[in-house]
């Protein structure tokens, strides 16, 4: 990847891969738990705020031995069935509530693979906070649509779109800031 590449950047994924590729696991988790930390209100359980908060202490600790504890990854464990039965009630129910639900799955999810991310050293579930993250983000921030004169589908799809790729461009900022002078740095690391 070249520096302009890395500088410009607008989809974490190319970045995430790059810098899978040079060994920078610990970065990846910190990454992780920023991107999490992004929506930490809308997270539907104090376990799982409290998972994330732990996650991210670990991560952030100088210590490459340092593995989160089971219990903490237990804090973020949903039960993901029941959110199912909820987002299957909430298709019959409004937008609003759709939405909502929706929410607080992604938020859910992300929590969830940010502790168990930081747990194991896998680096293949970075992009997948991102994309939980960004999922939660768009649901939240997009109005629901109307089919009596407020936005339409089609406006409402444009939205969420845009709003799912605008926290995925963030995300890029979260590793840029991660890792301030780029490649360079990871050419000196490697």
């Amino acid at each position: 990847m070249e520096q302009i590449t890395w500088n410009k950047c607008t989809n974490p994924t190319p970045m995430i891969n790059f810098l899978e590729t040079s060994s920078l696991h610990r970065l990846l988790q910190v990454f992780a738990c920023r991107c999490t930390r992004r929506i930490s209100g809308l997270i539907p359980t104090e376990a799982g705020r409290k998972a994330l908060e732990l996650s991210e202490y670990f991560c952030l600790r100088n210590d490459p031995c340092a593995v989160i504890p089971k219990e903490v990854i237990a804090l973020a464990q949903i039960d993901e069935e029941q959110m199912r039965v909820e987002m299957v009630a909430a298709s019959q129910a409004s937008q609003v509530q759709r939405d909502a639900t929706c929410t607080r799955f992604y938020a859910a999810i992300a929590a969830r693979m940010t502790a168990e991310f930081c747990s194991d050293l896998s680096v293949e579930a970075a992009n997948d906070v991102s994309d939980n993250v960004a999922l939660a983000s768009a649901f939240y921030s997009t109005p629901p649509y109307s089919a009596d004169g407020g936005p339409g589908l089609p406006e409402m799809q444009a939205q969420f779109s845009r709003d799912y790729d605008s926290e995925r461009a963030a995300h890029c900022e979260l590793l840029r800031e991660l890792l301030p002078v780029g490649l360079h740095a990871v050419t000196l690391m490697t």
